[in-house]
């Protein structure tokens, strides 16, 4: 039995030696978990919330130190015109994934749109000066950015509507 509990049960006994009501106890045991019940679940939607940026943040750091050496496997695959067609069907289940995803859970889809328009930001920033195609980058990295904080603001606003009119 966890301390709460324990001290749950003392206080039956003690009501019940006085002569009381253990019911009144039982009454405000209940009253009392379900007022706590909204700060639990405060407390772990933020522990996943930054534990979710935690893994995010990992993931992102083990694509840029892989995603290198996979590129010259890829050029070498890709040279064969059968799997450039299997490389396009992926492709494209791979946008269905991100599009349910997007509808799903818009504000996660938001944090990993503004997550990559931020790592290509900071990949580029060096190249910019030196050539048209960082130049065009840059710029698609920031539409990346402007569209990533659009769906974040989307997302809080659904989100906040479904708080407010519950179905």
């Amino acid at each position: 039995m966890t301390g709460r509990a324990e001290a749950q049960n003392d206080m039956r006994r003690e009501a019940i030696r006085r002569g009381g009501d253990s019911k009144i106890v039982d009454e405000f045991i209940r009253e009392s978990n379900q007022a706590m019940e909204p700060l639990a679940n405060g407390i772990l939607a933020v522990f996943l919330k930054i534990l979710a940026w935690v893994l995010l943040l990992f993931v992102m750091h083990a694509a840029y130190q892989i995603i290198p050496s996979l590129i010259g496997g890829l050029k070498v695959w890709l040279s064969n015109p059968f799997y450039r067609v299997v490389a396009v069907v992926i492709a494209i289940v791979f946008a269905w994934v991100l599009l349910v995803i997007k509808y799903r859970w818009m504000i996660a889809y938001g944090l990993m749109e503004t997550a990559f328009g931020v790592a290509t930001l900071y990949d580029n920033a060096t190249d910019f000066s030196q050539d048209k195609a960082s130049f065009l980058v840059m710029f698609a990295a920031m539409y990346i950015l402007v569209s990533g904080f659009e769906n974040l603001r989307n997302g809080y606003k659904v989100k906040h509507a479904k708080e407010l009119h519950p179905t």
